[in-house]
């Protein structure tokens, strides 16, 4: 598969107080057509801002690095009209709160036919049918009464639904969907999930998953990129994150998840606190809570390490893949 997405070495930098601190070290990957990349990590670690740096949709005053090149277009470089057609028409953002995205004042037909009749210049009655037509697709009942409601006359999940249609009212080939399920109950979350994945299959579109999840992330992913204190740390084949990852910090995200198949005393926890990207200095980022960490993680920064279909960011990645890792409930690798 071709790439649709190539991100390399991004950096990016923000004010904060009076100088610019960095919330993003030296990202890269790639997305092929049709693919999923789930991005899993403790809140702050930086999935959000990946997301929006990939269209720049940075804050003011921020700053950034590397190359972000989308279907061939260097994001970096795009001009104003540029950006406004790769957000418009092929780049899709899905956001956590519906509520905050969505204009509470306009009817949800406005909200959703907006966009055709200005940008593509679309028949407001061409453009109504499209909406009643999507939001059918993305399982809400009643759509030509829904287009006549209020944001605050609909449920949490329905809204999320609502978001989910006007980015497929674009038919982008890129969705960047950030922690889209995390405001709802657990029984909407697997109905917006499943409506996700269905209309990626069906429209065979990329999509860059966020998610605090990680089982949820191999559910939905081809990969998953785990990222920690603005570094991707891991990125590993969906298959393979939930039985033997090999960076120590995605096998403590597992380990910390319950598990429903055995009985658990406790829940075992990551020691310390998370790291602010711009605490990361020096050496390894997670090595002050990693049990695996020898003398070389506190003095010298990994570099990643290409192993298979595998990237690490750990000076163990090798001994650690030979070793096998340690499956999660099974022990921990002799330091």
């Amino acid at each position: 598969m071709s790439a649709l997405l190539e991100v390399d070495q991004l950096a990016v930098q923000l004010p904060i107080g009076q100088r610019l601190r960095p919330v993003l070290h030296d990202v890269s990957f790639t997305l092929a057509r049709g693919e999923v990349l789930a991005v899993v990590g403790e809140s702050g670690s930086g999935k959000s801002m990946t997301a929006r740096a990939i269209v720049r949709l940075l804050p003011p005053g921020a700053a950034s690095s590397g190359r972000v090149t989308f279907d061939g277009t260097d994001v970096g470089s795009a001009t104003r009209a540029q950006l406004r057609e790769l957000r418009a028409r092929r780049v899709g953002m899905i956001f956590q709160d519906p509520r905050a995205a969505i204009n509470p004042i306009h009817r949800i037909g406005d909200f959703l036919t907006e966009a055709l009749v200005r940008d593509r210049r679309m028949r407001k009655a061409e453009a109504h049918e499209r909406a009643v037509a999507v939001l059918g697709e993305v399982g809400i009942d009643d759509p030509g009464r829904r287009l006549r409601q209020h944001p605050h006359e609909l449920s949490g999940g329905m809204l999320q639904r609502v978001m989910i249609a006007s980015v497929l009212l674009a038919e982008p080939d890129l969705i960047l969907a950030d922690e889209p399920t995390t405001a709802l109950d657990v029984t909407t979350q697997a109905e917006v999930v499943a409506v996700l994945g269905d209309l990626r299959r069906e429209r065979a579109m990329a999509m860059v998953f966020i998610t605090h999840d990680l089982e949820l992330a191999a559910a939905i992913s081809d990969r998953v990129a785990v990222m920690y204190a603005g570094y991707l740390v891991e990125t590993l084949p969906a298959a393979q994150a939930l039985e033997r990852p090999i960076h120590p910090y995605t096998e403590a995200l597992l380990r910390s998840r319950p598990e429903l198949s055995r009985r658990m005393a406790a829940i075992p926890q990551i020691p310390g606190r998370p790291l602010a990207a711009h605490e990361a200095t020096g050496g390894c980022p997670f090595q002050p809570r990693c049990s695996y960490a020898i003398e070389r993680c506190a003095a010298e920064r990994p570099e990643p390490v290409r192993l298979g279909g595998e990237s690490v960011m750990c000076h163990r990645a090798q001994e650690r893949r030979a070793a096998g890792s340690a499956p999660v409930g099974e022990g921990t690798l002799v330091r």
